[in-house]
């Protein structure tokens, strides 16, 4: 319970974190006074010759009907920002997280047992070169087909493994699954270069690296048929570290993708550091390809890269008319509906066969 000594009191919960009780039944001013505070904090102030302006996100509960004393308070609290981590403003609790909450919860467990039973499997999605130069290339995506639940999201699921930690064992388990699948395919006479997404999360794990290197020396696999992708944003927030673990890599022979590229030129250049192989163009990019604006982005993106000796993927191709404008503008390489949905080692097989 919050008795009456507790309220007009802010509390500090951690360094950057603060919690302040209300003494009020109306949600709606409590909501007010709240978003005033937010947007106070976000005006700028001038130090020195600089103006620093912070952006914070907040949350709200009410007692008792989503509380029932302060630990609840800490912990609700927290569950929103988890949930709302990118939207910068206030937050009401809602039944919806408390939902979630309790799925990801669920999922921590089931995770675990997944990994343990291998209830993970591959599909593949063909990566095709528009000037032919390049090897027959395919990007690995994880499916997890629940045993009750049915077919789960990676959307779902991989966020909680990043948090819970599980992700590195996931990532190991994608990574020894498509060496073995390219043994085979290199024993039908199938040559077939294949991407692998990694999560940022993976590189706070010291044996990451051993790992890769111990997996392609067991399984004497050429490191040229293997390719990393990591999101842009993964690279930014980690830019130093990634650096050498990237160099480490492609002296290993592994290629380097930059995932889910949109932000453009200026973008670029801050990556231009970062060791890499191919940057993928965003397909909010490839949607909007017919407009004037960004045809002169992606093109200036293409020329940009070619420039930094980097080849340009675009993702999410789903037109004849998204082909054409890639193809004029140079585009290396292109992957998507269009072209092929992602598809089942054997289905792989015989849609490259098809093609020759």
């Amino acid at each position: 319970m919050l008795s009456d000594n507790h309220k007009n009191m802010v509390y500090t919960i951690y360094a950057n974190e603060v919690a302040a009780i209300i003494p009020t039944s109306d949600f709606n001013k409590a909501y007010e006074i709240g978003l005033n505070l937010l947007n106070k904090m976000a005006d700028s102030i001038a130090i020195d010759r600089y103006q620093i302006g912070i952006l914070l996100n907040g949350s709200i509960v009410q007692y008792p009907l989503h509380i029932k004393d302060s630990n609840d308070a800490i912990k609700n609290s927290a569950m929103i920002l988890d949930q709302t981590i990118n939207d910068f403003g206030l937050h009401e609790y809602n039944d919806e997280m408390e939902r979630k909450s309790r799925l990801q919860g669920e999922l921590v467990s089931e995770l675990l047992h997944a990994i343990k039973e291998n209830e993970f499997h591959l599909v593949y999605q063909p990566k095709i070169s528009l000037d032919g130069s390049e090897q027959l290339s395919v990007e690995a995506l994880l499916r997890w087909h629940h045993p009750y639940k049915g077919t789960i999201s990676p959307m779902v699921f991989i966020p909680v493994a990043e948090e819970s930690g599980l992700i590195n064992e996931i990532t190991k388990t994608v990574i020894r699954n498509v060496i073995e699948q390219t043994l085979l395919w290199k024993e039908k006479g199938l040559d077939v270069k294949t991407s692998i997404n990694i999560s940022h999360r993976d590189f706070n794990h010291k044996d990451f690296l051993t790992y890769i290197q111990k997996s392609m020396a067991e399984c004497q696999i050429d490191p040229s048929f293997i390719e990393f992708e990591i999101t842009e944003r993964g690279v930014l927030e980690r830019n130093d570290n990634i650096i050498k673990l990237f160099t480490n890599l492609r002296d290993m022979g592994i290629k380097i993708s930059i995932d889910d590229f949109g932000t453009g030129y200026n973008s670029l250049i801050h990556l231009v550091q970062v060791p890499m192989d191919y940057l993928k163009v965003d397909r909010s990019f490839i949607i909007n390809i017919t407009k004037p604006k960004y045809q002169k982005r992606i093109q200036r993106l293409i020329s940009l890269a070619h420039d930094l000796d980097i080849k340009v993927i675009a993702e999410g191709v789903e037109t004849k008319e998204q082909l054409d404008f890639l193809k004029d503008m140079n585009c290396d390489i292109v992957q998507g509906y269009y072209l092929s949905k992602p598809l089942e080692a054997d289905a792989l097989e015989a849609f490259y066969k098809n093609r020759v």
